[in-house]
């Protein structure tokens, strides 16, 4: 019975201090910017969905502007995805 308990602590504590090393580093992180402004994970208000609509847009940019070679061909696996 004290065994268990003594488990839980354990993994509270090392749960409580992996939480704690994140938010410190993303801290640290953020305060010297040292994070890239397309950085998607560990931000606030971003996530993959974001990153995937950036990307979808870089894309039909690029194929309205010319600048893809045959951009329908580059554009079809997207297309698919959606």
């Amino acid at each position: 019975m004290l065994h268990d308990v003594i488990k839980r602590i354990i993994r509270f504590a090392i749960a409580a201090v992996d939480i704690l090393g994140d938010l410190l580093l993303l801290d640290y992180l953020t305060t010297f910017r040292l994070l890239p402004d397309q950085q998607s994970a560990y931000r606030a208000h971003h996530s993959t969905e974001t990153a995937v609509l950036k990307v979808l847009s870089d894309i039909l940019l690029a194929v309205d502007s010319g600048d893809l070679a045959d951009g329908v061909r580059h554009l079809a696996p997207m297309v698919i995805l959606f």
